[in-house]
């Protein structure tokens, strides 16, 4: 236990301080937490969105070609088909390994195997006549083009997959943004009551023995010299007190000694008075004492 009156008000002033750390703690870790989601809002769902939007300009790349393969040059359009295609790979790894969201795995597969079917079915329009250009626009409407507009309706329901995520956490965001805020309120307004009521209980235990010991030494100096102070602490205040009582203990016998020595002299002083024969008057504004003969 502390004793001392400067280690009692280094525990009060500690416990502010502590009570400041645990607001900022509590203030830190709800922002910790916010710029989590921020970030994820940010980054991971709009990696995604970018890897599908240009997974579909390549793909629609692809399909220009292939109309190009049909009715203009043919090996520029094979050579352009099969650079749109390692690109369009290198953005559907991205997209891979960057999946975030509730059933994106699965829209992520059914992609690459709609679109080996739809490479698959290239490769069988490139072995096709060169003047059988019915046959190719047929063939082109009747499996490629097919092929075409499912893996479209694919990268366009897993961007709006990643789209409706985001605006998801747009919003739980702004709710947690706004759930910190009410928690750190409501941490600091407790923290501000607690410390005031800790410092006003420490301060009224500090200062009541204080202004006791001011009251009784203001009664000493009236000459009220039956004065015990009851301070039973064992700080500066306590030990205060014990030499206080000790002072009146010893004023006190010091009083009632000179008091008796005072009442001797002035009884031998009237027994001298008395015994002399002429008359003597004892004036000291009033009349003190007076022998028979006077």
């Amino acid at each position: 236990m502390i004793k001392t009156l400067k280690g009692k008000i280094s525990i009060v002033y500690l416990v502010l301080v502590v009570l400041v750390l645990v607001v900022g703690i509590i203030s830190g870790i709800n922002m910790y937490y916010l710029s989590k989601t921020i970030d994820g809002l940010m980054i991971d769902n709009y990696k995604s969105i970018k890897a599908v939007n240009l997974m579909n300009e390549e793909l629609e790349n692809q399909n220009n070609a292939i109309l190009t393969f049909i009715y203009e040059d043919r090996q520029t359009a094979i050579k352009q088909f099969n650079q749109d295609n390692s690109v369009f790979y290198n953005w559907y790894n991205v997209e891979a390994n960057n999946i975030t969201e509730k059933n994106e795995g699965n829209y992520v597969d059914e992609i690459k195997s709609a679109y080996v079917n739809f490479t698959t079915s290239v490769s069988y329009l490139q072995g096709m006549p060169p003047d059988d250009k019915v046959g190719m626009l047929n063939y082109y409407n009747m499996k490629i083009k097919p092929n075409y507009e499912h893996i479209k309706d694919l990268l366009n329901s897993l961007a709006k997959l990643n789209e409706d995520a985001m605006f998801k956490k747009k919003t739980n965001a702004t709710l947690d943004a706004k759930n910190s805020m009410y928690i750190i309120l409501l941490v600091t307004l407790l923290a501000a009551i607690f410390g005031f009521i800790i410092s006003l209980i420490f301060t009224n235990r500090f200062l009541k023995p204080m202004e006791y010991l001011i009251k009784s030494i203001r009664e000493v100096k009236e000459g009220e010299l039956d004065q015990v102070i009851s301070i039973k602490t064992d700080d500066e205040l306590g030990k205060l007190a014990v030499e206080f009582n000790n002072m009146i203990r010893r004023l006190k016998q010091y009083e009632e000694s000179q008091l008796g020595k005072i009442i001797d002299e002035r009884n031998k002083t009237l027994s001298i008075v008395k015994s002399i024969n002429d008359p003597l008057l004892v004036l000291n504004v009033c009349i003190m004492g007076l022998n028979p003969s006077a």
